[in-house]
């Protein structure tokens, strides 16, 4: 029988939200600790530090080859300083893969060569694509995926055979990467934010239930201590655990990840909102760990250090935000933001992704589970330039790519 309200979550969030990760779990506390109430900040910061030295160091595996996807972001940096401190430079790899002059895919590179490790950058925009890795990797995350958004898994397993590849998933949320506009007073409220933030399809609504039909999906551990925030919980219980770790870690590989480090996760928990709200304590903990590395730019803060001014800071965000208007009306011009390539154009211009996502959707057609969409229209008003639906199309594709794989909703 069709679970209607799950092949809705799918389409309205990109990951079905009945399922429970085989892999890991994450432990939120039921009391908050007091210890770290009246801390001074340069103490918090200093045990902060300590924590992510120690969370690595618990997940390091002397004797083998440990690799890093590196980004212009702040986990896989942080990431790679401390495997450094654990091994010779010789024994790390890192890779990079984006669109080139984009900041997670120069940052990324250039990080590589200060840091004196063997580097290989990954192009998405010369990659070819096809419908066999896209089952593959379906397959490897339990269908809790879309397609084109994972690293290219078989090119990293073919180049690093038998190696440890290193995760930062879910800590950068731990520590208050995503900033919550709204707070809910009640859980139903929360619910409500949790749904208005993850709602990956913004072109068009492709569900046919109400918001309200979720709720009993939105899982919510009621043991949890009531200081922490709601929509905080449900990020980490929901779109974290059901999609992220999924997403970015697919089965095959040995992965060295932070967030089963209880000691690190529970001290996030423990430091309060104030410290973690806008990553304020983990930008100061990381820049304390390792001073090395965090001298240099971070996507984050416009591709400049965090200790820079704050003219060097706006000019740097005018800079950026100046490519990004160029790159909307010339679009050889790259957009610097742009995470794995530009779908908008990669649907209209490039065969390999047109091609799989055509034989995707006509699929779906064929399967006449979600009548009330038209496919077509969506389509046609994305190639004709007269709406951006890459988003739609992107969801709509994953969807058949999951059916093929044997996915039952």
């Amino acid at each position: 029988m069709l679970d209607n309200i799950n092949l809705n979550s799918f389409l309205k969030f990109g990951y079905y939200l009945r399922y429970q990760n085989p892999h890991y779990q994450l432990s939120f506390p039921a009391h908050l600790e007091s210890q770290y109430q009246n801390c001074p900040e340069e103490e918090l910061v200093s045990m902060g530090a300590e924590k992510l030295k120690q969370a690595i160091r618990h997940s390091f595996v002397p004797g083998r080859h440990h690799v890093v996807p590196l980004s212009g972001g702040i986990d896989s940096r942080m990431l790679l300083a401390g495997i450094m401190e654990l091994t010779e430079a010789s024994n790390i790899s890192a890779f990079t893969y984006g669109t080139p002059g984009s900041q997670d895919y120069e940052i990324g590179r250039f990080i590589a060569s200060k840091a004196g490790v063997e580097h290989v950058a990954l192009d998405l925009s010369r990659k070819r694509f096809s419908i066999e890795e896209a089952l593959e990797l379906s397959r490897r995350t339990n269908n809790q995926s879309l397609i084109f958004h994972q690293f290219p898994i078989l090119e990293v397993e073919k180049r690093f055979p038998g190696s440890m590849i290193w995760s930062g998933a879910i800590i950068d949320v731990l520590f208050g990467r995503h900033y919550h506009v709204n707070k809910g007073k009640s859980l139903e409220e929360a619910k409500y934010n949790f749904i208005e933030e993850n709602d990956f399809v913004s072109s068009i609504n492709l569900t046919n239930v109400s918001n309200e039909a979720f709720f009993p999906l939105i899982e919510y551990d009621s043991q949890v201590s009531p200081e922490i925030m709601y929509e905080h919980v449900l990020d980490l219980t929901n779109r974290q655990m059901k999609y992220v770790v999924s997403n970015t870690m697919p089965q095959g590989l040995e992965y060295g990840v932070l967030f089963q480090d209880n000691d690190l996760v529970q001290f996030s928990f423990n430091v309060g909102l104030a410290n973690t709200e806008h990553q304020y304590l983990y930008k100061k903990m990381v820049c304390k760990a390792f001073p090395g590395l965090f001298q240099y730019g971070v996507k984050s803060n416009f591709g400049v250090p965090f200790n820079a001014g704050k003219l060097r800071t706006r000019c740097a965000r005018f800079r950026l935000s100046l490519q990004r208007a160029l790159h909307k009306r010339i679009p050889w011009i790259q957009d610097p933001w742009v995470n794995y390539i530009d779908f908008d154009q990669g649907i209209r211009c490039r065969e390999d992704i047109r091609l799989i996502v055509c034989e995707c959707l006509k699929g779906l057609q064929k399967r006449q589970i979600v009548p009330w969409i038209d496919i077509d229209g969506i389509w046609n008003a994305h190639m004709k330039n007269h709406k951006k639906h890459a988003d739609a199309i992107i969801i709509l594709a994953s969807l058949e790519i999951h059916l093929l794989c044997g996915k039952e909703i």
